[in-house]
């Protein structure tokens, strides 16, 4: 009986910080602009910006690219996306969730994968993000030979501790040589939907333990 009620609580506590979790800013690249939309009053972020890749912004896919010839095999710290969010006033919640969509449009003829890592400022860019749903440092999308675009999304949570203001965040991409030749493979990466979002704290929610376990008292009680 107790095992089911220590379920059931941990359930109605998990949904609970899921309805509250808040975006509080989005960068979804619409018609090629590169400004942050403020989801959530009290936020603000500056214009995404991409650094030593020649990327820009599309108005027809409304995404951030990059030809994939400026890229490399593996991270490299010189070339990335960078996104920001800052406290109009006050400071950032202890806790961020960032999501986005990374992936790559295939001009040749030879699959290959295309790479996303994420560092932040809260560590001067020097440690990588955990990105789910892989749970690497990495996350990897294959990439087909079929000249369209292919896109997924990752999530990584970002600890931002207390009494921060401002944070940057830099996305990395990078990419494979193709298979079987080994070459450099022609197309597009791109970047879409990167979201940030405050992640309520569980002590927040245990204000609601004593309901959570009432509730499946009462409906034994009525079974009875």
């Amino acid at each position: 009986m107790f095992k089911s009620l220590h379920i059931t609580a941990a359930a109605t506590l998990l949904a609970v910080c899921s309805l509250n979790a808040q975006t509080l800013i989005q960068y979804t690249f619409d018609g090629g602009s590169r400004s942050a939309t403020v989801v959530e009053t009290g936020y603000t972020g500056n214009d995404a910006a991409w650094t030593g890749t020649s990327g820009g912004f599309s108005s027809a896919t409304s995404t951030a690219f990059s030809d994939l010839a400026n890229l490399g095999t593996s991270l490299i710290t010189s070339r990335y996306l960078e996104v920001s969010i800052s406290a109009t006033s006050g400071f950032l919640p202890e806790e961020l969730s960032l999501q986005f969509d990374f992936g790559a449009q295939n001009a040749g003829t030879e699959p290959f994968d295309a790479r996303s890592s994420v560092k932040t400022s809260l560590d001067s860019f020097t440690g990588s993000l955990t990105l789910q749903p892989d749970n690497s440092t990495t996350a990897t999308l294959s990439i087909p030979a079929d000249n369209t675009t292919h896109m997924t999304s990752v999530t990584g949570s970002i600890l931002v501790g207390s009494n921060v203001s401002d944070l940057t965040i830099r996305l990395y991409p990078s990419r494979t040589t193709t298979t079987p030749s080994g070459s450099n493979p022609s197309g597009f990466y791109r970047y879409d939907n990167i979201s940030i979002s405050s992640i309520p704290e569980p002590s927040s929610a245990l204000y609601l333990l004593p309901v959570a376990l009432l509730v499946p008292l009462l409906r034994r009680f009525r079974r009875k």
